[in-house]
């Protein structure tokens, strides 16, 4: 917050923009990572660890993050356009689903008895 009233973007130049996004983006991350993990809590699985879930806000906060800060670093250098922004969306979507596939792959690898007897579950 004190970037956002105690630094001139004219007078700090290339140092005062990058801080300005730096904490843009972690408070961006932190916001979206607590009303993920809020909404997930709402439409709680029984069988899902909520570190887990967490996991999965925070990734999917740094992912919506790092779009939204791209786009506006675009915008500001008048670069952006829809097929940039597009192309942005779906390069990030194909990250996040590749990610997704893999604990997936690593999930199905584990016996579904030890998932259903351990403690975790029953919590």
């Amino acid at each position: 917050m004190t970037v956002l009233f105690f630094v001139n973007p004219d007078l700090a130049g290339s140092s005062g923009i990058g801080l300005f996004y730096g904490s843009l983006f972690l408070l961006l991350v932190g916001l979206i990572t607590l009303g993920g993990y809020g909404a997930r809590s709402l439409f709680k699985r029984p069988f899902v660890k909520r570190a887990f879930e967490l996991q999965a806000s925070f990734r999917q906060a740094i992912f919506f993050s790092f779009i939204f800060i791209l786009i506006l670093l675009w915008q500001a250098k008048g670069l952006l356009n829809w097929f940039n922004g597009i192309i942005l969306v779906i390069v990030v979507t194909a990250v996040e689903f590749l990610i997704i596939s893999r604990e997936h792959h690593q999930n199905v690898s584990q016996p579904v008895t030890d998932i259903m007897e351990s403690d975790e579950f029953l919590s």
